[in-house]
């Protein structure tokens, strides 16, 4: 299939709209200008023929024929007006002797039954049907008594000479405006078509660097219409890549350092216990043991969460009591609240709350949340967790006090891997899934996650989830 570009589309789209709207503006209004030019020269034959008829009915009265009728036309030139003839000012009852009219151009007929008694132009058009014609002129009445018929040509719409020429002057005027409206309009539709080429050209080019890899795309951005939200919408899509590049490739970083510190005290351990550096003590062995479920944790925490980014994580969802289930999770993290030396309340609702969700995706949701404020609250502080409804929503808070997030990091806390402790220490900073996978099980049971921090004082976990109706 031939390829045709935007820009010869475009062109030929405006080029086919103008020479159709021109064509019928041309005929259109040659039309309009024909037919009102010719009501103007009916009218205007019409009046003349007027002015001229009672010359002629005063001829007849005083002559009492037509003989010599001719000399009213052309004995001499004289004084006229659009008409055919003028009494003189001295003596209103006498004819003037001279010319009476004199429009080379015009064809005027003087005819009685079915004879032309006076002819303007005898060279013109053969008159062959002088009755059928009489029925167009004026009739000259004398004494009651039709005595002919003064037909001037113009009365039917038959146009001189110089009124065609006009006409035709004025066709050349509307195909001038139109060829020029035509080259204009041309011009018009290159400059747009460029103008939208141009932006889709950049995002092309823009589109084959991201499929190469390359990223860090952007396209300048000019217009405030489709093609700039097109533009802008492409800018976002190439950062959001970026982005989405630049944590898969820290996520690698990531597991490969967690695997990697785990893996080497086990080879080291072991080593030595080969060697007899090291005995195997059941202490060792713990500690063997402890690495080892903490390899098999992140294991499964990983799995969990690109089981959930598919869409895949298994989820059983059934109504659940959210005072039951926060109270019981709240109970069994209270030794380990114990041993920091730290003070854990919790307080619920009045009447049961019921939410449609996963019981054991939910519980893992408040182990996270409540070890990962453990893990960050100093001794002697308080953690606080509240559950509350508000239009249809229950609303579950785990608040640390003497601990706080700075505004910077609030935004990437539930990042995979990431830790506000830069260190990677496991003791201070977790592995940096447990909020990761909180969010990813909240979203999946239909709610939203997030955090607040008060600078100087606490940080709040906050997650919501529709009650059952």
């Amino acid at each position: 299939m031939n390829r045709i570009s935007i820009t010869t589309r475009l062109i030929l789209s405006f080029l086919a709209i103008i020479l159709l709207t021109m064509v019928l503006f041309i005929v259109v209004t040659n039309r309009v200008v024909y037919n009102r030019f010719s009501e103007l020269v009916v009218r205007s034959g019409t009046n003349f023929a007027q002015r001229v008829v009672p010359i002629l009915e005063r001829y007849y009265t005083e002559n009492g024929s037509w003989k010599g009728v001719e000399g009213l036309v052309f004995d001499v030139p004289g004084n006229r007006e659009g008409g055919f003839g003028r009494l003189r000012p001295d003596n209103p009852n006498t004819m003037m002797q001279r010319t009476m009219f004199n429009i080379p151009e015009e064809r005027f007929l003087l005819i009685v039954g079915d004879k032309v008694i006076f002819d303007s132009n005898p060279d013109g058009i053969p008159i062959n049907n002088p009755e059928n014609l009489a029925k167009f002129g004026t009739p000259i009445v004398v004494n009651g008594e039709q005595v002919g018929t003064f037909l001037v040509a113009s009365m039917m719409g038959i146009l001189s000479e110089s009124q065609n020429i006009f006409i035709t002057r004025v066709n050349s005027a509307l195909i001038w405006v139109g060829s020029i409206a035509i080259v204009l309009v041309l011009l018009v539709a290159v400059w747009q078509s460029r103008s939208i080429i141009k932006p889709l050209g950049q995002m092309a080019e823009a589109a084959r660097n991201l499929a190469r890899g390359e990223y860090h795309q952007k396209v300048e951005v000019q217009r405030n219409d489709e093609l700039g939200d097109m533009a802008n919408a492409f800018n976002q899509m190439a950062s959001e890549l970026a982005l989405q590049s630049e944590l898969r490739r820290q996520m690698m970083a990531d597991v490969a350092h967690e695997l990697r510190t785990p893996l080497s005290v086990l080879r080291i351990d072991l080593e030595s216990m080969e060697d007899g550096l090291m005995e195997a003590s059941p202490e060792n062995v713990r500690a063997l043991q402890s690495e080892v479920s903490y390899l098999s944790n992140l294991v499964d925490d990983l799995r969990m969460l690109s089981l959930a980014d598919a869409g895949d994580l298994k989820i059983e969802k059934s109504p659940v009591e959210l005072n039951s289930l926060v109270r019981e999770m709240v109970e069994r993290q209270q030794n380990a609240a114990r041993e920091r030396k730290i003070k854990m309340t919790a307080h619920y609702a009045e009447n049961d709350i019921f939410v449609m969700g996963d019981p054991q995706r939910l519980s893992q949701v408040m182990v996270n949340l409540l070890s990962n404020a453990i893990q960050h609250t100093l001794p002697d502080y308080e953690i606080s967790t509240n559950i509350e409804v508000e239009n249809q929503i229950a609303r579950v808070s785990v608040t640390n006090y003497g601990t706080w997030i700075p505004k910077e990091d609030l935004e990437r806390i539930f990042d995979r891997f990431y830790r506000l402790e830069r260190s990677r220490n496991r003791d201070q900073g977790g592995s940096g899934l447990g909020l990761s996978i909180a969010r990813s099980l909240i979203n999946t049971n239909g709610g939203k996650i997030w955090a607040e921090s008060e600078q100087g004082k606490s940080t709040t976990f906050i997650f919501t989830l529709p009650l059952l109706t």
